[in-house]
C-alpha cells in the first residue's frame, strides 16, 4: 500500500511537470544579485564617521607631541637629578651636589613661572612656593628645609647628613619636577 501511494505521488508530480513544462520554459531565469561588499562602505555616513575618527586621532597625536615637546625640560631636569643623586651618595661630592640641586630647582621654576615671581625667592617664601606649586609636595619638612641651610653649612656637616634625609629630599625634588603646575 505504501509503495502504491509513492508511485501515485511520483506520477502526479511527473504529470504536473509535463503540464507546466511550457509555462516554466517561458519564465525568465532568476538572477541572483552580487553579494553586498563589506569594504569599501557603500554609504556616505561611514565615510563621515571615518573622517571624524581620523580627525580625532590626529588631534590626539598632535596634542601628545606638543605635550612631549613642552615637557622636554622636565625630562632634562630628571636626568640631571639622576646624576645629582649619584653625587649625593658619595660624601665627598655631596656639598657640590646639594648646591646643584637647589640650582636645578630654581632653573626648573624659572622655566615655567615668571622671572619676576620666582627669581627673587629665597628662604621660607621659596619653600612655600615649591610646596604650593607642587602637587602633594611639602618642602617644609626636615628634608625640604635642607635647601635653606645647605649654602650656610660647612662641608663636614653636609658630608655627615643622613642618607635617609637626602633620599627624602631627592624624592621631594623628583616629585616636584614631575608634577608642578606649569
Amino acid at each position: 500500500a505504501g509503495g502504491a501511494a509513492r508511485r501515485e505521488a511520483g506520477c502526479v508530480s511527473h504529470r504536473l511537470n509535463r503540464q507546466d513544462r511550457h509555462t516554466m520554459e517561458t519564465l525568465d531565469p532568476i538572477f541572483v544579485p552580487d553579494p553586498v561588499a563589506y569594504w569599501p562602505p557603500q554609504t556616505v555616513g561611514w565615510y563621515v564617521l571615518a573622517a571624524v575618527l581620523l580627525l580625532v586621532i590626529l588631534w590626539m597625536v598632535v596634542r601628545r607631541v606638543r605635550r612631549w615637546h613642552r615637557n622636554r625640560y622636565r625630562r632634562v631636569a630628571l636626568a640631571s637629578l639622576g646624576r645629582l643623586e649619584a653625587g649625593l651618595k658619595a660624601p665627598d661630592t655631596r656639598p657640590t651636589a646639594l648646591l646643584e640641586l637647589t640650582t636645578l630647582l630654581k632653573q626648573v621654576a624659572l622655566h615655567d613661572y615668571p622671572r619676576a615671581e620666582v627669581a627673587g625667592l629665597s628662604g621660607e617664601p621659596w619653600l612655600s612656593f615649591l610646596s604650593q606649586t607642587g602637587r602633594r609636595t611639602d618642602f617644609s619638612s626636615e628634608a625640604g628645609r635642607l635647601l635653606l641651610t645647605v649654602p650656610y653649612r660647612c662641608h663636614e656637616e653636609i658630608e655627615a647628613l643622613p642618607e635617609r634625609q637626602l633620599a627624602v629630599l631627592i624624592r621631594l625634588t623628583r616629585r616636584w619636577v614631575k608634577r608642578h603646575r606649569a
